[in-house]
């Protein structure tokens, strides 16, 4: 299993807490 670079782990994690946090507003 390849290692992802952090970017791509900090861009993941920002989206994915972008869009619970949009689906506890609603």
């Amino acid at each position: 299993m390849p290692l992802y670079p952090s970017r791509w782990m900090a861009a993941s994690l920002y989206l994915k807490n972008g869009f619970i946090m949009k689906s506890l507003n609603t």
